[in-house]
C-alpha cells in the first residue's frame, strides 16, 4: 500500500519561543475490510507526531489507529465515521418498580438515576435514555414506601432491567426480606428457616424448626409468611417475619435466609440482591459474594444470605454468612446449623 503523509501545521506557544508540530499519517501496514455495505474499515493507521523539546531533539509519539470511514457520494470522498467514545450520553436503561408484599407494579414513583429523575408508568417501569457510561447511583422513593438504592454500572447501548420492590413502611414488630433479580435466572426462590418449638422433624424440616418457601408458605403463629411467590424472573419473592400472635416481641431463635436458584440459565449471581427490612432502622442490602462464583452450576445452586439472631429480650443481631452450596433439593434448604458448624456443607 503507499505511503501517504499529511502535513499539519501548528504554532505553539513552548517557554519564550515557537515551533512547530509536524504529524505524519502513514498507511503501510494497514489493513482493510468492508463492515456493511456502507462502511469500510481501516486498521493500525500509524500516525507519528513530532513534540517539541526545548531542552533535546525533536519527540516522536506514535500511536495506531483503527477507524471506519463512509462512502460520501457527493464528494466521492471517505468519510471518517464518527463515533462516540466512552462517557458520552449513549446509554439506555430502565427501572421495573413492583410492589414488595404484593408483588404488583407501582405506578407514579419516583425514580433517580444520578441526577436524571423518571416516573414509573401503568407497568411499573420508569426508561432512561442517553445516560452516560458508567457507575451510577438508582435512588427509587415515595413518601408510602421505603426508599432503596442500588448501584449499576451502564454502558453504551441497551443495558439490562434493573428490578426494585419497595415495602410499606414497617412497624418495629415487622421484618421483611425482600429477593429481586434480573431476566435470568427465571426463577430464584426465597428460603426462611426458623424457630418452632415442639414441631417435629418433616420432610421440609428439622427438628423444632420451621421452613417457608413456595411450597409451605406459612410457618403459622404469624411467625412468618411468604407473600409472594414470583416464577417469571426480576422477582419480587418476599418473607416477612413477625411475633407470634401471642407475643409482643419476636421469637428467640436463629432465622436462616437463603436463595435457592429453581429455574432458568445462569447462576444465582446473575443480578439477585436481597435487602433486609427491620422496623424503622436502615435497609441492608445483601449481593452475591464474588469468591467462589466458578463454582456455581446453576439449577439447585443455593446462596445462604445471612442469619438473623433473637435473644430472649428481643434483641436482633445480622451475620452475613454468604455462602454456596450446589446440587439441592428445595426441601433441603433448612439446616439450622451456624455457618460455623456445618463448613463441610458449604464453600468458605
Amino acid at each position: 500500500m503507499k505511503l501517504f503523509k499529511l502535513f499539519i501545521t501548528t504554532l505553539s506557544l513552548v517557554l519564550a519561543g515557537f515551533a512547530q508540530a509536524q504529524f505524519t499519517i502513514d498507511f503501510t501496514d494497514t489493513s482493510g475490510f468492508g463492515t456493511d455495505s456502507e462502511v469500510v474499515q481501516i486498521n493500525n493507521i500509524r500516525v507519528d507526531t513530532e513534540v517539541p523539546n526545548p531542552f533535546g531533539p525533536l519527540k516522536i509519539i506514535t500511536v495506531y489507529y483503527d477507524v471506519g470511514f463512509q462512502f460520501d457520494k457527493e464528494t466521492l470522498h471517505l468519510v471518517p465515521v464518527v463515533i462516540d467514545p466512552p462517557g458520552l450520553n449513549c446509554a439506555n436503561f430502565s427501572v421495573l418498580v413492583n410492589h414488595a408484599v404484593t408483588g404488583e407494579n407501582l405506578a407514579d414513583i419516583n425514580v433517580t438515576v444520578d441526577d436524571v429523575s423518571a416516573t414509573t408508568n401503568e407497568t411499573g417501569i420508569a426508561s432512561f435514555s442517553e445516560l452516560s457510561e458508567g457507575v451510577k447511583a438508582v435512588v427509587v422513593n415515595h413518601t408510602n414506601f421505603i426508599s432503596a438504592s442500588r448501584n449499576v454500572d451502564l454502558v453504551c447501548g441497551d443495558n439490562p432491567q434493573l428490578s426494585v420492590a419497595l415495602t410499606p413502611i414497617l412497624s418495629s414488630k415487622e421484618v421483611r426480606v425482600i429477593l429481586t433479580w434480573g431476566e435470568e435466572p427465571r426463577d430464584l426462590d426465597a428460603h426462611m428457616t426458623g424457630p418452632a418449638p415442639g414441631q417435629p422433624e418433616g420432610d421440609i424440616n428439622e427438628a423444632d424448626r420451621f421452613h417457608v418457601y413456595w411450597e409451605h408458605k406459612n410457618a403459622g403463629e404469624g411467625v412468618a409468611v411468604l407473600d409472594v411467590d414470583d416464577r417469571f424472573s426480576y422477582g419480587p419473592e418476599t418473607v416477612t417475619i413477625t411475633p407470634p400472635t401471642d407475643s409482643e416481641q419476636f421469637r428467640p431463635g436463629t432465622y436462616r435466609f437463603s436463595v435457592y436458584h429453581f429455574l432458568g440459565t445462569g447462576t444465582l449471581a446473575d443480578n439477585a440482591v436481597v435487602v433486609l427490612n427491620i422496623g424503622n432502622q436502615p435497609s441492608r442490602t445483601f449481593s452475591p459474594p464474588k469468591e467462589n462464583q466458578e463454582s456455581l452450576l446453576g439449577e439447585n445452586d443455593v446462596w445462604t444470605v445471612f442469619e438473623m439472631e433473637v435473644i430472649e429480650d428481643g434483641s436482633i443481631s445480622i451475620k452475613e454468612i454468604g455462602t454456596y452450596n450446589q446440587g439441592n433439593d428445595p426441601k433441603t434448604v433448612r439446616s439450622a446449623k451456624s455457618h460455623t458448624d456445618s463448613l463441610d456443607k458449604f464453600y468458605p
